[in-house]
């Protein structure tokens, strides 16, 4: 938040358990969530999931 509120301080990643980063890919929008806690990596793909609504 303190980057769109125009702060350019550089922050530590250290202090978050977990990053997310949202990618888009042309039209697929998925993410990658960094668990920094627990070391775990993963991809949260809204492609891979059931379509049968």
């Amino acid at each position: 938040m303190e980057v769109v509120e125009g702060n350019n301080k550089m922050l530590d990643l250290k202090e978050f358990n977990i990053i997310i980063i949202p990618m888009i890919e042309r039209k697929h929008f998925y993410i990658i969530r960094f668990n920094l806690e627990n070391r775990k990596v993963e991809v949260i793909d809204n492609m891979a999931c059931n379509r049968g609504f």
